[in-house]
């Protein structure tokens, strides 16, 4: 994946939060996952959701109105979309300075959830 990284919108904050949106953009969710020299990246932003949804980390909600990582990938040649909610948006912005501290327990919630 190309790093979405722009100096032009550095001190861009996600919706208010406080953190750049470089930094969410800048880690690769699928890093080390195993796939095909075709996959690629086709759409990664951080937008408003327009309706409901579930985030791909967590498996908590999203509301429409929330802050979203959305991002449309072809993988195994299949196009897919897969949106994270803004608790997992700040975890991937702090994983630049928390060793992924904040990552794994988004993580640890969605087994919890799922386990439910």
């Amino acid at each position: 994946m190309t790093s979405h990284f722009n100096p032009d919108c550095s001190d861009r904050t996600l919706h208010g939060s406080g953190m750049n949106e470089p930094d969410v953009l800048a880690f690769h969710p699928f890093q080390d996952d195993f796939g095909l020299p075709s996959d690629r990246c086709f759409s990664d932003r951080i937008v408003t959701a327009r309706r409901v949804g579930v985030c791909h980390d967590c498996a908590g909600g999203i509301k429409m109105g929330e802050a979203q990582r959305r991002a449309v990938w072809l993988f195994d040649g299949e196009m897919r979309t897969y949106r994270w909610c803004s608790l997992c948006c700040q975890a991937m912005a702090l994983s630049w300075t928390d060793n992924g501290i904040a990552l794994e327990a988004r993580a640890a919630l969605r087994r919890a959830r799922m386990a439910e």
